[in-house]
């Protein structure tokens, strides 16, 4: 009966974290469209937004406002699709925001917070290395396309308040990088809570062998390697036995292989307190599909 319970608990457990991440999916989408929407209201009541290529920036504006429209339904439908773009869709925002800068020079100043809510996105749905990639590109895309577009204006006055231009980059380097620590930190938090929610499971009717290569999948995975050993000593033969986990391979009924004495000691030659570590090196695009 207990047992019963406990699995009960766990998947309950489990439902409340899958809703939950959609619920905070749904809000960001949500966020998203009240962005775009208010960014078009705004530039409808003032008069003086946008000061050049009006009927380009309103177009955008309005496909902005069906993009997030198109991403919220589909985040409240669970759809697939949206599955696959909300991995990319930070780098979305950041281009539509860097298109729309492009476009006008006055309404810069809306869109400047757009490149907040991709950061914060990116940092709390991705991690440090996303955050922090998104807020480079994003401080360099307002810095330069900002500029260019402000002086390139026909209104420009060669003694505009440089200092103030530059602060705001300053700002959204500041405000980003602290973004993007403190969602990497919450992340890795968490990984560290469901790894040893994980590991402290086990259901000792599968047997030993079934329970050790779990516990290695489970560091494989938190560490994201291509392959994890692991190496005891079996007490009935004195002999030692390998355990191994790889990507993309079911591991969780593998049986452990005996090992010759040699590199049994090599291996085993490092002291209890460490564990040792190979990076083969990623290429950059494998690199950036991770982040």
């Amino acid at each position: 009966m207990k047992l019963n319970a406990l699995r009960e608990q766990l998947g309950r457990a489990d439902v409340e974290t899958l809703s939950s991440g959609w619920v905070d999916t749904r809000l960001i989408s949500a966020i998203r469209w009240l962005i775009a929407t208010t960014a078009l209201i705004h530039i409808m009541l003032d008069p003086k937004q946008p000061d050049r290529h009006v009927n380009l920036t309103y177009a955008l504006l309005v496909l902005y406002t069906l993009y997030s429209s198109t991403l919220y339904f589909l985040s409240m439908r669970r759809s697939p699709l949206f599955t696959f773009v909300k991995t990319w869709s930070h780098w979305i925002d950041v281009a539509w925001f860097t298109l729309l800068i492009a476009m006008c020079s006055g309404t810069n100043r809306i869109f400047f917070f757009g490149f907040i809510f991709t950061t914060l996105v990116a940092s709390f749905r991705r991690g440090f290395a996303a955050g922090l990639s998104v807020v480079i590109v994003s401080t360099l895309s307002y810095t330069i396309v900002g500029y260019t577009t402000e002086t390139a204006s026909p209104g420009f006055d060669y003694g505009f308040d440089v200092y103030r231009f530059f602060l705001r980059p300053v700002y959204l380097a500041v405000l980003g990088y602290m973004m993007a620590y403190w969602g990497g930190r919450e992340i890795e938090l968490k990984r560290r809570l469901a790894l040893l929610k994980d590991t402290t499971l086990s259901n000792p009717r599968f047997g030993v062998d079934r329970t050790i290569n779990s516990m290695i999948e489970r560091l494989r995975d938190y560490y994201d390697a291509d392959a994890g050993l692991l190496i005891t000593t079996d007490l009935r033969t004195s002999g030692h036995l390998l355990y191994r986990a790889q990507r993309r391979e079911a591991q969780a009924t593998a049986r452990p292989e005996a090992i010759s004495p040699e590199l049994a000691r090599r291996l085993l030659g490092i002291p209890p307190s460490l564990a040792v570590g190979y990076n083969r090196g990623r290429g950059w695009w494998r690199r950036l599909s991770m982040s």
